[in-house]
């Protein structure tokens, strides 16, 4: 299996047999351009564009070809870049692909309690290695999938600091998010993070400061004074407010989980019915299953009775797809299901065997 990275500067690695070695500029320009849209067919004139920006020798589709010719060579297969009407696509495994896999660890932390959200964040921010396709982002469309993924890595780096300051780590979020602020000046969601995590560590006169320097740069630079949250934070922290101090957190995790609710949903009354009945008023609830083919509203059914029904289960709702009838994906294992729902209930990572 190779492995195509593209957070920070281009690089493949192939089958552990080491770094590909792509041979001019214009072939890596060719690679980034077909992974930035991986798995789906590329026109020509994109890839032309890619390669050329504005100014396309008159020979550039001929030229195109001969890129392809080099890069599958450089990758030792046919198969992996596929010519189809139009253009060309580049096949490649959710696996073999670091954006897939930054993907996927930012959905399952959605999912996830603090903890192990922020553990799942840290890890997707460990695949970076600098700015998106960092050598190679030239020409569309490259360079806008370059833009989304940079702006997608602040939104996660900012998430996964509000994360450690609820989880009280204040000591250790202040290198990172120092880095933060000096790396996106114009942050005030980074900047207020800093500041909280000056003022929970003792160091309020330093926080005061983060603002004095945030309110000249804005105005300097700018003509414009920080947000009203900003300037909130700041006066609480100039009034030592109780409320900055970290909150304790609850011994227990009352998990929402039911996805929403269908609008105008209409028909099974009966169904609903017989749900209603398997609940009884003091003794324990029967587990229920609803059967039918894939694709009749099984799930559809038992969410809506379940936003229902909620207000009888206090302690939460869970709920998990199993992916029964997902043809883009393999079904969830039982171990990764019962960890999934164990995270739900907040349960110790190191309670877990």
């Amino acid at each position: 299996m190779s492995e195509f990275r593209v957070l920070g500067p281009l690089a493949v690695d192939s089958d552990g047999e080491g770094s590909v070695w792509l041979r001019t500029q214009m072939v890596r320009r060719l690679l980034a351009a077909l992974l930035s849209r991986a798995n789906s067919v590329v026109p020509a004139d994109v890839l032309i564009a890619a390669l050329w920006g504005e100014e396309a020798p008159a020979s550039a589709r001929k030229g195109l070809q001969i890129y392809v010719r080099r890069l599958r060579t450089a990758l030792d297969t046919e198969q992996r870049i596929v010519h189809e009407l139009g253009g060309y696509r580049i096949c490649v495994a959710e696996d073999e692909l670091d954006v897939a896999r930054f993907a996927r660890l930012v959905t399952a932390a959605d999912a996830a309690g603090p903890e192990r959200a922020a553990d799942l964040l840290a890890q997707a921010l460990e695949l970076w290695r600098g700015a998106a396709f960092e050598d190679v982002r030239d020409h569309t469309p490259t360079a806008d999938e370059a833009r989304r993924l940079d702006e997608e890595r602040v939104r996660v780096q900012t998430w996964h600091s509000q994360l450690q300051l609820e989880l009280g780590r204040h000591a250790e979020s202040i290198p990172r998010l120092t880095e933060l602020t000096e790396a996106h000046p114009y942050r005030e969601d980074l900047r207020g993070y800093l500041m909280l995590a000056l003022y929970r560590c003792g160091r309020q006169t330093e926080a005061l400061e983060v603002f004095r320097s945030t309110r000249r740069l804005l105005d300097e630079e700018l003509g414009v004074e920080p947000g009203p949250a900003l300037q909130q934070l700041h006066e609480a922290i100039l009034r030592a407010d109780a409320s900055l101090d970290l909150q304790p957190r609850s011994a227990v995790t009352v998990p929402r989980e039911l996805p929403a609710d269908i609008t105008g949903f209409v028909g099974r009354a009966e169904q609903l019915q017989a749900l209603d009945e398997l609940l009884p008023d003091s003794s324990p609830v029967v587990i229920s299953a609803i059967a039918g083919s894939g694709g009749v509203g099984k799930t559809t059914l038992a969410v809506h009775w379940a936003h229902h029904v909620a207000d009888r289960f206090p302690d939460g709702q869970l709920y998990v797809n199993l992916r029964g009838f997902d043809p883009a994906d393999a079904p969830v294992s039982p171990a990764a299901a019962t960890r999934r729902l164990l995270d739900s209930l907040g349960v110790a990572p190191q309670r877990i065997p």
